[in-house]
């Protein structure tokens, strides 16, 4: 039995992720960031809007989220000045408008967002509300990341993991962006270092270090992390309770639509039946993980 196990691609434009909320986030907190918001502070606000659009604590609702976000832009929240953004180039709860959401993002990283400034490079590379200028969608995403951001690290080692906008692959520089953004919890950057690790990619080849970060991807419930798991762990192992441990990790990540995880449960489904439902049990008690400092 063949699986294809290289499912790695990250979104390039991925405005939700640089949207999502802290460790020490409205889902931790909710009583005090609502007093907080409804007084009008304007981070709260920021982080009640952020929670609302994700679900986090709170049923999602982006009408609220939007609703949220706007007072905390007209306090002159920076990073809440580029969220605007966020919901026209996505078009929730207004119409799409790529140009509005340049205009929004341009603002939020003039007054300081280092999430608006990447959300800034990322359409300035792609030519989204703007003539596409790899040069400088290169230059803000990299500016970003050197500021710390995780998610702009995520971003900055997926330009140099598929040779994106112009720049050369460089799997080095790759892996360094990618570990900075892993160690920080980017279930995303996690696994595309366990891929890096599995499959040799400017490394040894070191299946231990891919099955971590695989797994740390997979404990957050990240569907590439689960799939990639679970076919490195083998569903077919000799060993039974790594067998079934791998068609877990297999089945979580059909969950989610995952092609490859999928076909692989169809055939297991056919071929051994009983390590499936045992798997499809073990699946059903998981309990997704969030890293300190994850996004």
């Amino acid at each position: 039995m063949k699986y294809l196990l290289r499912s790695t691609h990250v979104a390039s434009l991925t405005f939700l992720l640089t949207l999502a909320p802290p460790a020490d986030c409205f889902a931790r907190r909710p009583q005090v960031t609502l007093a907080d918001a409804e007084q009008g502070n304007a981070e709260a606000q920021f982080l009640l809007a952020r929670a609302f659009l994700k679900g986090d604590g709170v049923p999602k609702n982006p009408t609220k989220a939007f609703l949220w976000m706007k007072k905390a832009a007209d306090q002159g929240n920076a990073d809440a000045i580029g969220g605007m953004g966020y919901f026209y180039s996505a078009g929730v709860e207004v119409e799409r408008d790529e140009v509005e959401a340049v205009r929004w993002f341009r603002q939020g990283a003039e007054k300081g967002s280092v999430r608006a400034l990447l959300n800034l490079g990322l359409v300035t590379a792609n030519g989204r509300g703007v003539p596409p200028d790899h040069a400088e969608g290169l230059r803000m995403i990299d500016e970003a990341a050197a500021k710390g951001l995780p998610e702009a690290l995520t971003a900055q080692g997926e330009t140099y993991f598929y040779g994106q906008f112009g720049r050369a692959i460089d799997y080095g520089k790759a892996r360094e962006s990618y570990r900075v953004a892993a160690e920080a919890g980017i279930a995303a950057a996690q696994n595309v270092l366990g891929v890096i690790y599995r499959d040799a990619l400017g490394v040894k080849p070191d299946q231990e270090t891919a099955i971590l970060w695989f797994r740390r991807a997979a404990e957050q419930g990240d569907k590439r992390g689960l799939s990639n798991l679970g076919h490195l762990l083998g569903v077919e192992s000799a060993d039974q309770t790594r067998r079934i441990e791998a068609i877990k990790w297999v089945t979580l990540a059909a969950d989610q639509g995952e092609v490859t995880a999928v076909k692989t449960l169809e055939e297991l489904s056919v071929s051994m039946p009983q390590d499936v439902a045992s798997a499809r049990a073990a699946a059903d008690r998981f309990e997704r993980k969030t890293e300190p400092g994850a996004r």
